[in-house]
């Protein structure tokens, strides 16, 4: 399995070390930092990935969020080029953790009725520079289930297709060139052709795919941020993600509804907590 972090430590948070106030969560990244897994996520609800400007000046923040959280040990990990995060939770964690490491804020547990998260915010400048990046992640459940975080775009193409989504979930951004572009094509052709509207749906399909494969989510903090038609720059839960994914697959104006996983606040770790 490709993409694990570069560092083997790895602590976990319990239920038992939150209440006792001792909290033993492991950070492992090149620079090292932390972050944070069940196929009924798949077929549930969706898994969701967002990189957005922190609060705090200079800083980006990074976090996943799944659906119908569970007592069951859940292993979360998130990746840029510079560095990976971590986190091993093996209990339920019904109010959340938050903690410092290593210049980053971090939170995990739930932040709704159903939904988990991990959330990092971290300065700038350990983000490649503060430059460009490229953010997935991966879930990982006790059985050694993965599931591969990225781009709403790729989410909702592969979602499509039971062969294609497990073959994409057992990959990483290095192969996908590779591996998946005719198949992503293929689907995009497909739904273009639905439509009706994409003048030539194989060109559409092809020139799309080759647009969003490598899957990271991109995100440059020196420039406007959101997930609109006009560009992509990272994604914040707020954005209309939904409706921007489905029109630009279908090559025609979509109607979707956005599905609004928790409530967000203003105080880190952003969104609010159970």
């Amino acid at each position: 399995m490709q993409g694990t972090s570069r560092n083997p430590e790895a602590r976990t948070i319990t239920r038992r070390t939150i209440l006792g106030g001792s909290i033993a969560c492991a950070v492992a990244s090149v620079i090292p930092q932390t972050l944070l897994g069940e196929m009924s996520g798949l077929q549930q609800g969706r898994a969701n990935l967002y990189v957005f400007p922190g609060a705090q000046m200079g800083t980006t923040v990074i976090a996943t969020t799944w659906p119908n959280p569970t007592g069951r040990n859940l292993d979360v990990r998130v990746h840029t080029e510079a560095q990976s995060w971590r986190v091993q939770i093996l209990d339920s964690t019904p109010n959340g953790a938050s903690w410092q490491q290593h210049g980053c804020r971090i939170f995990a547990g739930n932040v709704a009725e159903h939904v988990g998260a991990v959330v990092i915010e971290a300065p700038n400048r350990i983000l490649n520079g503060g430059g460009p990046i490229g953010v997935w992640a991966e879930r990982f459940t006790q059985t050694g289930w993965r599931q591969r975080l990225g781009s709403p775009f790729v989410a909702a193409v592969v979602a499509e297709d039971g062969e294609l989504a497990r073959r994409y979930h057992s990959l990483s951004p290095a192969d996908d060139r590779a591996e998946l572009m005719d198949s992503v094509a293929g689907v995009i052709a497909s739904r273009a052709e639905r439509s009706g509207l994409a003048g030539d749906p194989v060109a559409y399909g092809k020139r799309l795919a080759s647009r969003l494969l490598a899957d990271v989510l991109h995100y440059n903090p020196r420039l406007p941020s959101g997930f609109t038609f006009a560009a992509q720059n990272g994604r914040h839960p707020a954005d209309a993600s939904a409706l921007v994914v489905d029109t630009i697959l279908n090559g025609t104006p979509a109607f979707t509804a956005e599905e609004r996983i928790a409530q967000l606040q203003t105080p880190f770790p952003y969104f609010s907590r159970v």
